[in-house]
Parts: C-alpha cells; structure tokens; sequence
C-alpha cells in the first residue's frame, strides 16, 4: 500500500502535534502510514459484486477510501442502537446486528421477504429517516466515525477499498451503545 497521499495529508499534523517528539515521527521516505494510522490497522477490501459487509459498528475511526468499483454504505447513529436489535454480548460479533437493513428498508424483489424482515425486527421502524445512504466511487473517501452502524455493498462490479483505522484518544468517551 502507498500511504504518499495520506502522508502529504495528515504528517503536518502529527508532526504539530509530536513537535515534542519530533524525533520519533519518521521524516525519511518510508512507506509507513503517519500517526494516528499504522500498518496493523490498515487494510484493503477486495470485494465481487453483491458482496455485503452486514450491520455492524467499529470501536475506531476509519477512513475508507475507495479505489476502484463502487460501494453503498448505510450508516445509522449510535444512539439508535437499540432499534437494531444489536446481538447479545455472548454473541461472537457483539457489536452487529442481524438486520437486513436494506431488505427492511425494502431494497428486495419480493413484497414478502420485506414484510418477513420487518416482522422479526419491529424496533427498526423507529429509525426510518434516520439512515444516511453514502454511494462511494473511485477517489471518494468516506469517514466512519466509532459506534456507528454501517452496512456495506459491493455494485455493478469487483471493487477495492483502503480501510485507515484509528484507535480514539483516551479523551473521547465510551459511547452507551458499548455498555448497553
């Protein structure tokens, strides 16, 4: 991965605010990604067409770019978790749901799987309205900030993305979705 751009981006800033440990931040001309990224919590997303990363939310922030396709992300608030019939902690991905959100939304071809999905998730009702949809082309770069619900799409066809995660500072807080 090049991390030139986002280098060119962000490095002044981690620089400004490591001035203090100026000698810690790389000035060479490595590939590494600046501060507050870094290689372990950078990836990329290969994807087919069709391809559907389910509802769920990040305990980071994330930056995801894409490089070629096109991808459809709906994001919900944190505060609406308990409309989405998040899973119970003893769940291996506690922070998903098993909502369709585009089925319930009535993304389908068939009127009777819709009425199926919003039968065994009533409490999504309460978020209608409140979905944003983002459609994310080649260059497009979309942040996703912690506890938000998202659901993602591959389009039309195959598509590459760059996820950049980052960790929040210990002055952010805890969002209550966490401990719900």
């Amino acid at each position: 991965i090049d991390f030139t751009a986002a280098s060119a981006v962000f490095g002044a800033v981690a620089e400004a605010k490591t001035k203090a440990n100026a000698k810690a931040v790389k000035t060479d001309q490595s590939n590494a990604p600046p501060p507050p990224f870094s290689e372990r919590t950078s990836s990329v997303w290969v994807s087919s067409p069709g391809c559907v990363t389910p509802l769920h939310f990040d305990l980071c922030h994330g930056l995801l770019t894409q490089l070629s396709g096109t991808k459809r992300v709906l994001l919900v608030a944190p505060e609406h978790s308990r409309s989405l019939h998040r899973n119970p902690p003893s769940h291996a991905n506690p922070n998903s749901s098993p909502v369709d959100l585009p089925l319930w939304l009535g993304d389908a071809s068939r009127d009777e799987d819709v009425v199926e999905e919003r039968r065994r998730h009533p409490r999504v009702a309460n978020i209608v309205g409140e979905v944003y949809e983002c459609v994310l082309t080649p260059g497009d770069t979309l942040y996703i900030p912690p506890f938000w619900w998202h659901h993602v799409a591959t389009l039309g066809e195959a598509s590459t993305s760059l996820l950049l995660a980052f960790d929040p500072t210990a002055e952010e807080s805890v969002h209550p979705c966490v401990e719900d």
